[in-house]
Formats: C-alpha cells, sequence, structure tokens
C-alpha cells in the first residue's frame, strides 16, 4: 500500500499523517520512493502543502519515545538536498505563516 493513499486524496493533503505519531512500526514502513514523492510535492506546490512538512516530521522522530529514525532522517535529508532550492524558503518559515 502506497502512503499516498493515506495522506493524498483527490488533490489535497489530508490530516491522516497522524497515523505516524508515535508509532515506530508504522514510521518504518515509509520508503525513500515515498519522501521522495513528498518532497517532490512538496517542491511543486510550496506554501499550499505544510502537512507534508508535518508528515515528514512525523516519519523521521517518534517524539513521544523521544526516538529519532536514522533510516528516515537519511532519506529526508537526501531528498532536501536534491530540491533544496525549491523547498529551503518553505522551511525557514514559522509555522503560522506556512
Amino acid at each position: 500500500m502506497d502512503i499516498f493513499i493515506l495522506i493524498y486524496l483527490n488533490g489535497h493533503c489530508s490530516s491522516n499523517w497522524q497515523v505516524f505519531t508515535g508509532n515506530s512500526n508504522t514510521c518504518m514502513k515509509i520508503s525513500g520512493n515515498q519522501v521522495q514523492k513528498i518532497m517532490t510535492l512538496v517542491a511543486k506546490n510550496k506554501e499550499k502543502v505544510p502537512q507534508f512538512l508535518d508528515l515528514l516530521n512525523a516519519v523521521v522522530k517518534v517524539e513521544e519515545l523521544d526516538l529519532p529514525l536514522k533510516r528516515n532522517q537519511s532519506f529526508v535529508m537526501q531528498y532536501f538536498m536534491q530540491f533544496r532550492s525549491d523547498i529551503a524558503h518553505v522551511i525557514d518559515q514559522d509555522e503560522a505563516a506556512r
């Protein structure tokens, strides 16, 4: 099952990214290809999809357990570097501005 079944419905990002919050098993099921797709959507849609940044934040660390997920952090950094010129300004904004 692709992650986009959960988070991308009818062209709009849903808040279903919360299925990853506090669930390391679910977080570890995300693939590098899926992270790349998310970064592509952020690069394309910029400020219109702040929920995708929340999703990426949810899959790199299980906050409730203070457990960083190095594998997922590596995926996010790899594709952030690939798309940095398109998305850096989005990430630099404060959360309210997004």
